[in-house]
């Protein structure tokens, strides 16, 4: 008896990201281009969603196996395989999705018959590649993705803390299947919602209850976007929102609006600065939304409003970083409270 492994060879960097992503960021700088004119107030959705993981296939070859056996696929972090998540095989393949990027793991297959191993696969690795965004797929819904993986001061902002996308029920509506992905595989503790549950379901109907229903924590938190986030009347909703990333048990977190792009993409943004990342891959972040088919850009007069907007809360020579911490600072969040955001967050270096 007999398992060979074919794909991916041993220690070959595979994508996670579909061919519609790649084809995408490749186009990204001409897209900025065409765009400038997007007004949040008057979405324009093109119908293409392309905001999905890519599928990485596996398959290998058997020799001599019982007819009547079963078979595993069982991946890992581990080269041990301890902790190996295992899918029960019907045919010589496998295919998975929401992966982390840049990272290292292992697999083997396993048969079984009469529930007794008869025969096991060597070890192979493989390596996810590097770029961003790590897109999630979650049945039902659009615009998931992790804001981990991108390098911040002392470190790099760890995955599968956070995520950010559109909302799950009302217009948007997640399903069975979607829901097992948010609970089981991404683990989602709290969910936090920015819209107003009060009037934006269907029809200006209230939205109902949260379709994670008890296995998550459902914070509501009722925010605007843009300069609009900026004025005193949000600052209450500001310091709320803050103090809540800087509670470890609420992670990992899901935070989302309606098509999560506007009052969830203020938020990321100022997190992602206050965070130090890169100040273009920030607004790389921002512009990822428009691979739901809901378009932003950068350079749209509303976006430079709001960029321009958090200049008074720092002096002309700082940085983006400076300006949106003093931003969250003049509405009540501490040095303290930026520090365990911090700690929780990023993985230090």
């Amino acid at each position: 008896m007999k398992i060979s492994l074919i794909r991916p060879a041993d220690g070959e960097e595979v994508s996670i990201h579909t061919d519609e992503v790649r084809k995408w960021l490749a186009e990204k700088a001409e897209f900025e281009d065409d765009v400038t004119s997007l007004d949040p107030r008057n979405i324009v959705y093109t119908g293409k969603n392309f905001s999905a993981a890519g599928t990485v296939s596996f398959a290998w070859e058997t020799e001599d196996l019982p007819k009547e056996g079963d078979m595993f696929f069982e991946y890992s972090e581990n080269e041990d395989l301890t902790g190996a998540k295992i899918i029960k095989c019907s045919e010589n393949r496998a295919f998975l999705t929401n992966l982390y990027k840049s990272k290292k793991y292992f697999w083997r297959v396993r048969a079984e018959k009469d529930g007794k191993t008869v025969c096991t696969s060597d070890t192979f690795s493989f390596v996810t590649d590097s770029i961003l965004p790590r897109m999630m797929t979650v049945d039902g819904i659009i615009n998931v993705r992790d804001i981990g993986g991108l390098k911040a001061d002392g470190g790099m902002i760890k995955q599968g803390m956070l995520y950010r996308g559109s909302e799950m029920n009302a217009h948007i509506i997640i399903t069975d299947s979607g829901i097992d992905t948010m609970i089981n595989d991404m683990k989602i503790k709290t969910e936090l919602d920015l819209r107003n549950p009060a009037n934006e379901g269907v029809d200006g109907k209230p939205v109902g209850k949260s379709p994670l229903s008890n296995a998550a924590a459902y914070k509501v938190i009722i925010s605007q976007a843009y300069s609009d986030f900026l004025k005193d009347e949000e600052r209450e909703r500001c310091k709320e929102i803050f103090e809540l990333l800087a509670d470890r048990d609420n992670y990992p977190l899901y935070i989302h609006c309606w098509g999560g792009a506007d009052r969830t993409g203020t938020i990321v943004f100022l997190l992602l600065s206050i965070l130090g990342a890169e100040e273009g891959k920030v607004y790389d972040d921002y512009e990822f939304t428009s691979l739901s088919g809901t378009l932003r850009s950068k350079n749209s007069a509303y976006f430079r409003e709001f960029v321009s907007g958090l200049d008074k809360y720092g002096k002309e020579t700082d940085s983006l970083q400076n300006k949106c911490i003093g931003f969250v600072k003049s509405c009540g969040i501490t040095d303290g409270t930026l520090e365990r955001i911090r700690e929780i967050l990023v993985e230090r270096e």
